[in-house]
C-alpha cells in the first residue's frame, strides 16, 4: 500500500468530489504522520513527503541507513494499520 501525495492544485474551474476526497485523505495521511512517534515522524517526512533519498537522510539525521530504512519501515507499518482502521487505503 503506498501512501498517498499531496494532492496536485489546478487552475481549472471544474470541481469535483474527487479532489475534495484526494485533499480529505492528504490531510488524514499528514495527521496520522504527524502522530508518529518523533524519530519515525521525521525519517518519514523526509523520505515520503519530501522525497529525499535514504541515504541522505542518514547523513543529515546523523543515523546509520540500516537506521533509516527501519524507521521508514516501522513508519509505514504504522501508517498503514492507522489508516486501514480508518479506512483511508
Amino acid at each position: 500500500c503506498a501512501l498517498p501525495s499531496a494532492p496536485k492544485t489546478t487552475s481549472t474551474t471544474s470541481s469535483s468530489s474527487t479532489g475534495v476526497e484526494d485533499v480529505d485523505s492528504w490531510l488524514d495521511v499528514r495527521r496520522s504522520v504527524d502522530a508518529l512517534p518523533q524519530e519515525l515522524k521525521e525519517t518519514a517526512i523526509l523520505f515520503f513527503f519530501q522525497g529525499m533519498k535514504q541515504a541522505d537522510i542518514g547523513k543529515i539525521l546523523g543515523i546509520s541507513l540500516p537506521l533509516v530504512k527501519y524507521r521508514i519501515r516501522k513508519a509505514k507499518e504504522i501508517l498503514v494499520k492507522q489508516l486501514e482502521q480508518e479506512g483511508i487505503t
